[in-house]
């Protein structure tokens, strides 16, 4: 679990879909019975300029962004934290 993460809160309920909301409303999902989520992610303010994405296999997402950020580790290993450091 991520430290600190806003906890999602669920919005809307029914027959074959959820939608949640994270605590500070720069994120949506609608989760449905089949294993799909629709996943939204607002810039600027929330609900605003959004990106979307469509996903069927939530866990293989994760793991590919995690194996990600591991290989730009090895390449980068002070990122992401370059832009807390002092100059």
């Amino acid at each position: 679990m991520i430290p600190d993460a806003p906890r999602w809160i669920k919005k809307e309920e029914y027959e074959y879909r959820l939608t949640f909301w994270d605590g500070e409303g720069w994120y949506r999902a609608e989760v449905k019975w089949d294993g799909c989520v629709h996943f939204w992610r607002y810039h600027n303010a929330p609900g605003e300029d959004e990106d979307y994405l469509h996903i069927c296999d939530l866990d293989d997402l994760i793991l590919r962004l995690q194996q990600l950020r591991a290989t730009v580790r090895e390449a980068w290993p002070w990122w992401p934290d370059w832009w807390s450091h002092d100059s």
